[in-house]
């Protein structure tokens, strides 16, 4: 199996997170008070979901280490229950995935406390929602993965337009015999605005034309070897992808198997780097310069961060800084994103 080039650069860590980070933002790198100054107003930092917590924290950018979150949103009126997916429009706006009540509650860029959601959103069958992807536009895109943990509903990938109460369209849902979908979790948009499903414990990872509807063939399929596929990224012409035993793998956009068989890394960022216990979701920030990845690990209560470089064949991981510690509040996170 090929690797990635890594090299651990302590002395430079903190330097390279910030200058990566800052780009485009007012914020600050580290995690104390300082750290905790640094939200800009409009929603900017590094958005995670707590699904033991039940709350999302939101660190500033370029945080690190027992960092103190900047926000965090919790209580009763949230609406949240069994947070998983996140993302954040171009706005500043907060979709979060609930499971456990079949929603997606929406919050505004400066939401804090124990506030009510701007807008709920829900849909017949949408009983299990997992995944968040928002396209530019603001339209919406939610998995629905019953067999996850023991949820209800159908299986599938429903889309909202922006600001809209109801799906326009379903893939998937009623029957799944082409789709192949069977447990659609992390799902993500390429540049192109083709849908990038990924379905979880080992399953598949398909990519679906923009707009695919009902029970409908992906363009394409493969499966990666990663034994409990969780997180999935993209950019850099690159497809990430969180594995408990191996590290980040990283399979070309354009990757394919013709009948969807297990398919062997183009490289891997290795497990001593990224020792995920149990994988959240993966994020890139493809804005800042140079790019980064951050990984969530849903037992170890951490977020890993890492700026990179290049592409592949040549991408070059140059440090890991973990966010971690009492003062994170951080408790079975799941979801990751970042708002600049």
């Amino acid at each position: 199996m090929h690797r990635s080039k890594y090299e651990v650069v302590p002395s430079v860590t903190a330097a390279l997170l910030a200058a990566a980070c800052s780009s485009g933002s007012k914020s600050s790198p580290g995690g104390g008070p300082d750290a905790a100054q640094a939200d800009s107003g409009r929603g900017a930092g590094i958005y995670v979901t707590n699904a033991g917590g039940v709350s999302v924290t939101v660190f500033a950018l370029g945080a690190s280490g027992n960092a103190v979150p900047v926000r965090t949103i919790a209580g009763s009126n949230t609406g949240l229950a069994s947070p998983l997916g996140i993302g954040v429009d171009s706005l500043g706006n907060v979709y979060v995935a609930n499971r456990s009540a079949g929603t997606v509650t929406v919050y505004g860029p400066s939401a804090s406390g124990n506030t009510a959601p701007e807008r709920t959103i829900t849909a017949q069958g949408m009983g299990a929602p997992e995944g968040i992807a928002i396209g530019p536009s603001g339209d919406l895109y939610v998995s629905t993965c019953p067999g996850c943990d023991g949820g209800n509903g159908n299986i599938g990938v429903y889309h909202f337009p922006s600001q809209a109460s109801l799906p326009d369209h379903i893939l998937g849902g009623d029957t799944n015999t082409n789709t192949g979908l069977t447990a659609p979790g992390s799902i993500v948009l390429d540049s192109n605005q083709n849908l990038i499903v990924g379905n979880s414990f080992g399953g598949a990872i398909e990519i679906f034309a923009e707009g695919a509807t009902g029970d409908v063939a992906p363009l394409r399929t493969f499966t990666p070897s990663s034994s409990n596929l969780q997180g999935l990224a993209v950019g850099m012409n690159t497809i990430f992808v969180a594995d408990p035993s191996t590290g980040i793998q990283e399979y070309p956009e354009s990757q394919t198997a013709g009948d969807g068989g297990l398919v062997t890394p183009a490289f891997t960022i290795p497990g001593d780097a990224f020792p995920i216990k149990y994988p959240g979701e993966l994020a890139i920030d493809t804005q800042a310069s140079p790019a980064v990845l951050y990984a969530v690990d849903f037992s170890g209560n951490t977020v890993f961060v890492a700026p990179t470089s290049g592409s592949l064949p040549d991408l070059t991981v140059m440090s890991v800084v973990p966010i971690q510690g009492p003062a994170t509040t951080m408790n079975e996170p799941f979801g990751v994103a970042v708002f600049k």
